[in-house]
């Protein structure tokens, strides 16, 4: 069972995501967050990636439009602690330099305003 935790800190949205990424959960992530985004001012979307199971082309092409969306209104997407499955998807598909990673909430911390 797919599970997201989302938490609101200053301008910076943390979200958690558990379970599958696949063409069934993607479309209705990417429909939750930007209802999130449009009911708040966030300037940085965290996705913690470390409980995701599997991710497949469509989590991949939804993690990549909503970073092209986000930098074109001057915002930024981390992507953090992916699971080995994930890394090793981004990995297969050239996209290790595209998205900005994490490896543990001191780097998130790092990136919140005071």
């Amino acid at each position: 069972m797919d599970t997201l935790k989302a938490t609101l800190n200053g301008t910076t949205l943390l979200v958690h995501f558990a379970g599958e990424l696949t063409l069934r959960s993607s479309s209705t992530l990417r429909e939750k967050l930007q209802n999130y985004m449009d009911a708040h001012t966030v300037e940085h979307l965290v996705i913690d990636l470390s409980q995701v199971e599997f991710i497949d082309s469509s989590g991949i092409g939804m993690l990549v439009a909503l970073k092209t969306r986000l930098t074109s209104n001057h915002k930024s997407l981390f992507l953090l602690s992916p699971s080995p499955q994930v890394q090793s998807t981004i990995a297969l598909v050239h996209l290790g330099s595209f998205f900005q990673i994490l490896d543990s909430d001191d780097d998130v911390l790092a990136i919140i305003p005071d």
